[in-house]
C-alpha cells in the first residue's frame, strides 16, 4: 500500500517504507529459508516503487524475482502464490478468501492509521501481523511447516470477515440480478 506522504524520490529513498521493504528482501533470514525450503518469492511491491527498484536496488538473489506491473495480473499472482506478505492491502482479503496465509507487515501502523481506524486491526486483517523483518522471516517458516495452510486461529474468525466461504458466489450474483431485473 502506497503512503501518500512519500511524493518524491528523496522522501521514497529515506521512508520507513523503503527501508523495510528493502530491508526484507535483502535480508540474510529470507536467504537461508528461501534456500532452506528451495522457494522462490515473487516480489511485488507497489506500481510506484517498482521503477526505482529495477533501476536501483540490486536483486542479487536468484530465488526472488521482481514482478513488474503488468507482467502478471493481480488474479494471476493470487492464484499462483502460496503465501502473502503485505502491510495493509485489501487484496489480502482474496487470499484469506482463497485460505491461503496471509502475513501482515505493519512496521509502520502508527503513522499509517494516524487518523484513525474503523475497526480494531486484528479484527481487519485476518494473518499473523508484525513489525520486523526477523519476526516476519520467521512467520514465513512457520507458514511453511504448516505446508502453507492457515492457521487454525485464523479460519475461526474469517466468518468476522465473510458471511459466505464456498464456490457459489458467481451463482449468487446471477441469481441476485435476475431476481432485480424481474
Amino acid at each position: 500500500t502506497w503512503r501518500e506522504w512519500i511524493n518524491s524520490e528523496e522522501n521514497l529513498i529515506q521512508s520507513s517504507y523503503f527501508e523495510k521493504y528493502i530491508g526484507f528482501i535483502q535480508s540474510q533470514e529470507l536467504s537461508s529459508v528461501l534456500e532452506k525450503y528451495n522457494l522462490k518469492l515473487n516480489f511485488y511491491p507497489h506500481y510506484r516503487m517498482q521503477q526505482y527498484i529495477k533501476d536501483h536496488v540490486p536483486m542479487n538473489n536468484d530465488r526472488i524475482k521482481l514482478v513488474e506491473f503488468g507482467e502478471k495480473s493481480v488474479q494471476e499472482l493470487l492464484k499462483e502464490n502460496s503465501i502473502m506478505v503485505t502491510d495493509y492491502s485489501s487484496v489480502s482479503f482474496d487470499f484469506t478468501f482463497l485460505g491461503k496465509p496471509v502475513i501482515y507487515f505493519h512496521f509502520d501502523s502508527d503513522l499509517f492509521f494516524a487518523n484513525g481506524i474503523l475497526r480494531p486491526i486484528e479484527e481487519t486483517f485476518l494473518g499473523d501481523i508484525v513489525s520486523s523483518h526477523k519476526e516476519l522471516v520467521i512467520k514465513i517458516e512457520e507458514a511453511v511447516l504448516r505446508n502453507f495452510k492457515e492457521s487454525p486461529d485464523i479460519l475461526a474468525r474469517k466468518s468476522d470477515i465473510f458471511s459466505v466461504l464456498d464456490k457459489s458466489n458467481n451463482e449468487r450474483i446471477f441469481n441476485c440480478i435476475k431476481y432485480l431485473r424481474k
